[in-house]
């Protein structure tokens, strides 16, 4: 959608993810980003290692995403000095509440894009609560289970109301809270961010507004 809103254009390396054709797309054609997830970033970096890809045509990358899983902070820091993706930025997610709940920017110091996943999106909001009383907003610093509310929250299973009620809250107020059975602490930083507590299934962590 931003490449159609900021007149930009984006590249498809090929049908389904190969190391390979993307670093040659990043090459023939200049880009400036570079999406993927940790497993992705790798795949890459070996090939370069291995001289599999000759080292050149990467100066204009500056900027990117990772997701779909924590990325360490040694992978960061060598996809900063070998892809020149400084501006790398993290974002958090579920399927359940697309396309993304927050994220970093990239103007974010080098430790909030690596410990945490930024601020929470317009329009979202989150909160951590007890994973055995959701109705326990807990305070700031104390790890539990995230919830998420707004307007990317999904409706609900297709045709598993069993499922939905054991995923999704409907509070006082009548908003509609999706718990993603991810843990988190909220901090402060800026705005306000979500910190990693630690890694469940999906490997990712998040913040609230407060």
């Amino acid at each position: 959608m931003a490449t159609a809103t900021h007149g930009s254009a984006i590249v498809f390396p090929s049908e389904c993810f190969d190391p390979l054709a993307t670093l040659h797309a990043v090459q023939e054609h200049a880009c400036t980003a570079l999406y993927g997830v940790p497993t992705m970033f790798l795949s890459e970096l070996e090939l370069l290692r291995t001289g599999a890809v000759e080292y050149k045509g990467f100066e204009h990358l500056r900027t990117g995403i990772a997701a779909g899983s924590s990325i360490p902070a040694e992978l960061m820091r060598k996809l900063h000095k070998t892809l020149n993706l400084t501006e790398l930025t993290i974002c958090y997610g579920m399927t359940e509440t697309s396309p993304v709940s927050a994220m970093t920017t990239t103007d974010d110091p080098l430790v909030k894009r690596i410990e945490t996943v930024g601020r929470l999106l317009p329009h979202v909001q989150a909160r951590v609560v007890d994973p055995g009383d959701w109705t326990k907003v807990l305070p700031v610093g104390q790890r539990g289970e995230l919830a998420v509310s707004g307007y990317l929250v999904m409706k609900g299973y297709w045709g598993d109301e069993k499922r939905t009620k054991e995923a999704m809250l409907t509070d006082s107020e009548g908003k509609v809270w999706m718990h993603v059975s991810d843990l988190f602490a909220l901090s402060r930083f800026s705005a306000s961010c979500i910190q990693r507590a630690s890694f469940f299934a999906n490997g990712m962590n998040v913040t609230d507004r407060r």
